[in-house]
């Protein structure tokens, strides 16, 4: 079980001891049941001489989905609603969230509000888990007095985007099922099934067809070591070269759908930095509606990864 050092007050005099508790939660809980105030800087989680959570920071290894962010907005949004002040809402969220990452991003975030920056600028260093939309858009309800709205609006749209995602991968299941266990039995054949018919025809002395030929020669090559190995070498080579050469597909598709009347809003121009606008439209009417400046929306768009910067 966790045991904490405390920095605290009890009785108007300055005390020193440790808490066995499941969390840091309920450590604050006994300490109030005690009579003992202490701000939460001087509750220190005891961490053993050596091991590996002390030794390698694992949290980073993880990754910030989208769902995390959309209940992260969503209950922060609550809490700045309900009055809660912002340091006290983050450290509200970094207690109850489950993401290792984004409990240490918003341990964080905290420190750099409480000494005297704005939300946006504290969350901006961080885009694998904000990026330039939501900082644009956090900076907005900073500025319009209407965050609570702001967080909710993200959290929405961070919802679809999960729902979206969630319903393309029941859709591609199926088909990526039948794919692997197709190519498993073409395998199967070609491995094991065809060198036993290729011995059967040798003994008869007969003259194979090209087609079966074709498929033997292939047996043949993938059960030789060396050429399986360098193909699938090949094919890695192939899946981590190619992507960033491929045309964007989401990027073609909004041209046709904008048609020949929407051409210089397609972002070819290299000033505007190269993205199409239409998108980044569509996704910033919340800015606007947030109270934020068209100038500063673009500007907001401009510095996210991909969208270019303008000098």
């Amino acid at each position: 079980m966790p045991r904490y050092k405390v920095r605290g007050l009890k009785a108007g005099q300055p005390v020193r001891l440790t808490v066995v508790a499941n969390n840091l939660t309920e450590a604050r809980a006994r300490l109030r049941r005690e009579g003992v105030f202490a701000k939460p800087e001087d509750i220190q989680e005891e961490k053993p001489f050596f091991s590996l959570e002390t030794s390698f920071d694992f949290s980073m290894l993880g990754s910030i989905d989208i769902r995390d962010k959309a209940v992260f907005s969503r209950q922060f949004a609550a809490l700045i609603n309900a009055g809660v002040s912002m340091v006290r809402s983050l450290t509200i969220m970094e207690e109850q969230t489950g993401n290792p990452k984004l409990k240490k991003y918003l341990r964080a975030i905290r420190a750099e509000v409480e000494a005297g920056k704005n939300l946006s600028d504290s969350i901006r260093p961080y885009p694998d888990a904000f990026d330039g939309l939501y900082c644009s858009m956090v900076q907005a309800g900073e500025v319009g007095g209407v965050l609570d709205e702001v967080l909710n609006r993200l959290a929405k749209l961070l919802e679809d985007m999960d729902r979206l995602q969630k319903q393309i991968k029941s859709a591609m299941t199926y088909p990526v099922v039948v794919t692997i266990l197709a190519v498993l039995i073409f395998l199967g054949m070609v491995l094991f099934i065809l060198p036993t018919f290729e011995s059967i025809y040798n003994d008869l002395g007969g003259e194979l067809p090209g087609f079966t030929q074709f498929f033997i020669n292939i047996s043949k090559f993938l059960r030789t070591p060396q050429y399986s190995l360098g193909l699938v070498g090949f094919l890695v080579a192939v899946f981590f070269a190619f992507p960033p050469l491929l045309p964007h597909p989401r990027r073609q598709g909004d041209h046709r759908r904008a048609g020949p009347q929407a051409a210089h809003l397609r972002g070819s121009d290299p000033e505007v930095g190269g993205g199409p606008l239409l998108p980044h439209l569509w996704r910033s009417h919340p800015l606007w509606g947030a109270g934020a400046d068209c100038l500063g929306n673009c500007a907001g768009h401009f510095r996210q990864p991909g969208g270019g910067q303008r000098h």
